[in-house]
């Protein structure tokens, strides 16, 4: 069961204590590895969420697993193990990139483009964008949209940035109807 309030009060103690250490990037690098193993194999990420897995058997996984880790990120393990919010861990760990990069000063941001950006254009926009938007980075996500006939649409939290041909022509369409109306 999904707890978006308990896996942000989870994420800012873990927030706080790498901030404490000097080791964001180390703990976000170690949450966002989990993700992408949880992305690449649900099997595992499913043994996290079974309660008919015996306690003992999850901890010697994390050891197993994780024990290459930071101290910090383990012990948010095992305190998620003992309070039974295991669950929650690909909702933590969300929410602890998120943090971590908010303090950063890096956000996500998702490009529509007519075609694949290089990653030299990806670089261009990153920097322009995160000018407007107050961040020292972009992480750009570029998703291929043939509907836009040219340009680019920037999606950055909840501002959009519209500069395709198509954003161009509705813009202009609804110019015309409101002339047409008054």
């Amino acid at each position: 069961m999904s707890n978006p309030t308990l896996a942000k009060r989870y994420a800012r103690a873990l927030l706080k204590s790498a901030e404490e250490h000097g080791a964001l990037e180390e703990t976000k690098q170690e949450w966002e590895a989990m993700l992408e193993v949880f992305h690449a194999h649900p099997e595992i990420a499913q043994i996290f969420r079974y309660p008919s897995i015996s306690r003992e058997r999850k901890q010697s996984f994390i050891a197993s697993t994780f024990g290459s880790w930071s101290e910090r990120s383990r012990s948010m393990m095992s305190v998620l193990l003992d309070r039974k919010r295991l669950h929650l861990i690909d909702e933590v760990a969300v929410e602890v990139i998120a943090l971590i990069n908010d303090r950063l000063g890096i956000a996500h941001a998702v490009v529509y483009t007519v075609k694949p950006l290089t990653d030299e254009e990806k670089q261009a926009v990153s920097r322009k964008f995160a000018q407007r938007v107050g961040k020292r980075e972009l992480y750009i996500e570029n998703r291929v949209d043939p509907s836009l006939i040219g340009g680019m649409k920037v999606h950055i939290g909840h501002t959009i940035f519209d500069g395709s041909i198509q954003g161009q022509l509705d813009r202009l369409q609804r110019e015309i109807t409101q002339t047409n109306l008054s």
